[in-house]
């Protein structure tokens, strides 16, 4: 899956990963524009390999072919999804969502920045595959982090930072949510899609439903299904999926 602005990133450099590998496969992409118009790009590979890119501002769109930019920091995230990944706005760091249900903090720092690793909640010690994170969002002022895991259950975290403004670790917070939507039996209503509008969290479903959820401290509000009020085609003659 990738995002609008990935894959203008994309359409502008060949943004190739470490040397070494026979295939890289990269499940989820992410960019964020950063200081000085340099725009930072991140993936996270199937196999648990995280690699980030900066993108000097400047770099023409169209070009052919296009400028082949090298990977500036790769890393091994154990138990990696590869599914989930998502860029702190305040610091640049990645969430990467785990297997396990745990979430990794890794720092867009090459060296001396050790992961943060956040555990997965308590009821999901000891279960294989439902507690999965297949969905990752930070809130705006990244203070929050949204996770969506594949048995349908959403959290959203409360990020700790140090003196100069780094990820250190996260708690659940007052906010943590379960998902209305949870198949009998399966994981056919897994979180594949999360986003933050002001403190309204959107989750959007295996089941193909997109939801709400007021995240304000003291709110304890239900999931509310959006009414679907538009719908376009992509692809050639209009009748393509997104």
């Amino acid at each position: 899956p990738l995002s609008a602005a990935a894959l203008l990133v994309t359409h502008r450099a060949d943004l190739t990963p470490p040397s070494g590998g026979a295939t890289t496969v990269f499940g989820a992409v992410e960019c964020l524009p950063a200081e000085g118009g340099v725009t930072t790009a991140a993936a996270v590979s199937l196999c648990g390999l995280f690699c980030t890119w900066d993108l000097p501002p400047g770099t023409p769109a169209g070009a052919s072919p296009p400028p082949r930019v090298p990977a500036s920091r790769a890393a091994h995230v154990a138990s990696a999804a590869g599914t989930s990944l998502a860029l702190d706005p305040a610091s640049g760091a990645a969430a990467v969502g785990c297997r396990d249900g745990s979430v990794a903090i890794v720092s867009r720092v090459a060296k001396g920045a050790p992961e943060v690793r956040i555990p997965p909640p308590r009821a999901a010690a000891g279960r294989t595959g439902g507690c999965c994170v297949t969905s990752l969002a930070w809130s705006a002022d990244g203070g929050g982090i949204a996770v969506g895991r594949r048995d349908g259950s959403a959290a959203v975290l409360v990020v700790r930072r140090d003196g100069a403004g780094a990820p250190v670790g996260a708690s659940v917070g007052e906010t943590a949510a379960r998902h209305g939507a949870v198949a009998p039996g399966g994981d056919c209503r897994a979180i594949r899609a999360l986003s933050f509008a002001g403190h309204i969290l959107l989750a959007g479903s295996d089941d193909g439903s997109v939801r709400s959820y007021d995240v304000r401290p003291g709110q304890k509000g239900q999931w509310n299904e959006l009414a679907q009020t538009g719908a376009f085609g992509a692809g050639a003659g209009g009748g393509g999926r997104v």
